[in-house]
């Protein structure tokens, strides 16, 4: 009987309201809104296993179909785990290519780059990747320009040749528009610089088709110099490059232009005639400086010769003139402008074979150091 006194008895001293002199006022309100949040707001671990059970559910579930398929004949179960590109893998080849030619090229070239299986994937569907973005994707100018290979030739080096070249002349249009406003309009401040953008636009949008073009011309103009430098010059001599020669070097010039329209190559011409005045101002030291303010900064350098510029202007094209024209000081294109020239003749650079193979001429680099070229006047 006393014992049950006594439980009856703790039972009503612990189910009493706390004493307000044993916790403070303080104290029962942290707790009661420690209470109130635990209630409001549910775990987030419980809702990150909720989340990632559901998102796994559909790859357990075909695991578990994979598994099942892999039953031996006594009745015991093979457990092979099936990786999602493993199934992606077992796609039909059909249904492959169609994936990989609604992906950009830069995810494609990520993709090759990733193992050996994703490179013979790709592999098997370059031909149908091509003649999908030749149907589908590339302008009419694009394929006039630089007429697809052949579906049997067809390969993503000339996608990827036509998005390297379309880059590029964007990067060299924004420059010469950046030195139209810089040099010659002379526009400064935020206010001009705005009121010019529209026209910046309208410049830099009909400069680039120019710039294919011209792209597409130096490009065969070099390929047949090259082939006739071979052609006529036995090899028994080192490596050199003849400042010019008579008109008749490359007779056919006029073939190369009449596969262009005589108003297109007026307006190339312009092109042409603007590209390289603007690239021989940047590698002029400035008019405006001092003798010992030029000293100071470097700026006494001399500006490049004829032939150095043939040289960079016929075998270099618009990378070159791109490459070069993007350094932001004087010191830095000079710089870049001497690297161009010595480096490109294996009788002044060791890495020779480097920049011919970024040129990418088409001649074997075994031929290289027997080559006499004879730059046009």
């Amino acid at each position: 009987m006393s014992t049950t006194k006594h439980l009856v008895e703790r039972f009503r001293r612990s189910s009493a309201p706390v004493a307000a002199g044993n916790v403070d006022a303080e104290e029962i309100k942290r707790r009661k809104s420690a209470v109130v949040l635990e209630q409001r707001r549910p775990s987030v671990v419980k809702q990150a296993s909720s989340f990632q059970e559901r998102l796994s559910a559909p790859f357990r579930s075909s695991r578990l179909k994979t598994e099942s398929k892999g039953d031996n004949i006594d009745g015991s179960v093979v457990s092979s785990r099936v990786s999602l590109f493993d199934l992606f893998c077992a796609l039909p080849n059909e249904l492959i290519a169609h994936i990989l030619c609604e992906l950009p090229l830069a995810d494609v070239s990520a993709l090759r780059l990733t193992a050996r299986s994703c490179h013979h994937l790709v592999s098997n569907s370059e031909s149908a990747v091509v003649r999908y973005w030749e149907r589908h994707k590339l302008s009419n100018s694009q394929k006039s320009l630089f007429p697809p290979p052949a579906p049997s030739q067809a390969k993503l080096h000339y996608l990827w040749g036509l998005q390297r070249r379309g880059i590029i002349a964007n990067k060299l249009a924004v420059l010469l528009t950046d030195f139209v406003a810089h040099e010659i309009l002379i526009i400064r401040g935020k206010r001009k610089r705005k009121q010019f953008q529209p026209m910046w636009e309208r410049m830099h949008g009909k400069m680039i088709p120019l710039l294919l073009i011209l792209t597409q011309f130096l490009e065969k103009y070099r390929a047949a110099l090259l082939e006739k430098c071979l052609h006529d010059w036995p090899p028994n001599h080192g490596f050199e490059i003849l400042p010019s020669g008579d008109s008749t070097l490359l007779p056919n010039e006029k073939t190369l232009m009449a596969d262009y329209d005589p108003e297109l190559l007026v307006q190339c011409h312009s092109m042409y005639t603007f590209m390289v005045q603007a690239f021989g101002r940047q590698l002029r030291p400035p008019t405006y400086a001092s003798p010992v303010e030029r000293a100071l900064r470097g700026w006494s350098a001399q500006p490049p010769t004829r032939h150095e510029f043939a040289t960079v202007l016929v075998l270099g094209g618009i990378p070159a003139i791109k490459d070069i024209m993007s350094n932001k000081t004087y010191s830095e294109r000079r710089r870049a402008f001497g690297l161009f020239v010595s480096g490109i003749s294996p009788r002044e650079s060791t890495r020779w074979r480097e920049h011919w193979a970024k040129l990418d001429t088409g001649i074997s680099l075994e031929r290289v150091p027997a080559l006499r070229v004879v730059l046009p006047p």
